[in-house]
C-alpha cells in the first residue's frame, strides 16, 4: 500500500509502473487490490507536496501493466486480462485522456 507522500492511500497489488507524458509529466499505473488498473498523474506543482491528481480507475481485471510511448508522444498501457486476452488502453492525444 502506498502510505506516504502525494501518491498515498491506494492499496496496490504489485509494484507501480511509470510513464512520461509528452509534456514531461509522470503518470503512475498500478494493479489495485480489486484487480483493476488504477492511475495517478502529475500536475504542475505550485507548492511543495502538491501537484498530483487523485487516483482514477481505468477498470478491468488485469495482470501487472506495462506502459510505453508512441513516436507521437501518446502513452499506451498493456496488460493480460482475467479472460486471458491482451488488454490495451491508449491516450487519445499526447498528454490527454484514455480510450
Amino acid at each position: 500500500m502506498l502510505t506516504e507522500g502525494p501518491c498515498a492511500v491506494r492499496p496496490v497489488e504489485r509494484d507501480p509502473v511509470v510513464g512520461h507524458n509528452a509534456d514531461g509529466r509522470m503518470e503512475v499505473f498500478v494493479r489495485g487490490l480489486d484487480g483493476a488498473l488504477w492511475h495517478i498523474w502529475h500536475i504542475w506543482q505550485v507548492a511543495p507536496s502538491s501537484g498530483w491528481s487523485g487516483w482514477e480507475s481505468l477498470g478491468g481485471g488485469i495482470s501487472d501493466p506495462v506502459v510505453g510511448s508512441n513516436a507521437d508522444g501518446r502513452m499506451e498501457v498493456f496488460a493480460r486480462g482475467l479472460d486471458g486476452g491482451l488488454w490495451h488502453l491508449w491516450q487519445s492525444a499526447p498528454s490527454n485522456g484514455w480510450f
